[in-house]
């Protein structure tokens, strides 16, 4: 009798002891389960996250670059903004609907969708709005160039844009900005030297270059004249011109702002001495 009582004791503990650790290893692979299903998720989410950051910075060097010149930039509206607004448009097209990611360009379904040229205007907004935004920060080193050195400026800038900007900076900033015109820097020179708020300027300048004159050149350039913009883009040989163009002013001018620094180093050191 007592060696089935210990042999039932012997039973019950062997069975308690098997059960937590075979618990054990259930929650245990249950937590390793969880963090891999969470490990996998966030590592997918943060590449793609890297994906449209670069994207975000690609789109806004463009549009650096396009108004860093001094009015000589590289026509990367031309080559690269519209080309690939145009492409987002064949892509709706080809798709059927508007689901698809502005990335890999990958139809995310194939159910055929109504949608007007809004929408799509509305799809292709983040690089524009990226685009246009780099666009106003290209404007900056004239600004900054006036605000530091407004004597040696003020001389060249035009009186009543002068005035205008004085008197209402927002509101001259952004129809100068809405206006298709080759001197925008003079603008930002004449901010420079009335010390309008660099928010201000850029605030001012979005709004012109890209909400306004940004969607209107976009809805046209997309719906109107696209395949003249491919043909443009095609002709590798426009391409090589344009850009030996900005990188020969591009250098011409750094070498007049060393130059410039050099000079004003040389007359600070001889009135010192």
């Amino acid at each position: 009798m007592e060696l089935i009582v210990n042999s039932y004791y012997y039973l019950s503990y062997k069975t308690i002891e098997l059960y937590n650790t075979y618990s054990k290893n259930i929650y245990h692979l249950l937590y390793l389960s969880l963090i891999n299903l969470i490990s996998s998720y966030l590592s997918d989410s943060i590449y793609l996250m890297n994906l449209y950051f670069l994207n975000a910075i690609y789109w806004i060097m463009l549009g650096v670059l396009a108004t860093i010149g001094f009015g000589t930039g590289m026509y990367t509206g031309t080559f690269y903004l519209f080309p690939h607004l145009i492409a987002i448009k064949n892509q709706a097209e080809v798709c059927g609907n508007l689901d698809f990611n502005l990335i890999d360009f990958q139809c995310n379904s194939n159910e055929i969708v109504e949608y007007s040229n809004i929408s799509v205007l509305i799809k292709a907004a983040p690089p524009l709005m990226l685009w246009s935004f780099g666009t106003c920060l290209g404007e900056l080193p004239p600004y900054y160039l006036a605000k530091w050195t407004k004597t040696n400026y003020r001389k060249y800038l035009n009186s009543s844009i002068m005035l205008k900007i004085k008197n209402n900076a927002f509101a001259t900033i952004l129809i100068l900005g809405i206006l298709p015109n080759f001197t925008f820097d003079m603008c930002g020179m004449a901010s420079g030297v009335l010390d309008v708020n660099v928010l201000t300027f850029l605030s001012a300048s979005f709004i012109g270059k890209g909400l306004i004159k940004g969607t209107v050149e976009a809805y046209t350039i997309m719906f109107i004249i696209d395949e003249h913009i491919d043909n443009f883009k095609n002709s590798s040989n426009l391409s090589i011109v344009f850009d030996g163009i900005f990188y020969a002013t591009m250098v011409f001018f750094i070498y007049n702002c060393l130059k410039k620094m050099s000079n004003n180093y040389n007359l600070e050191y001889l009135q010192k001495n």
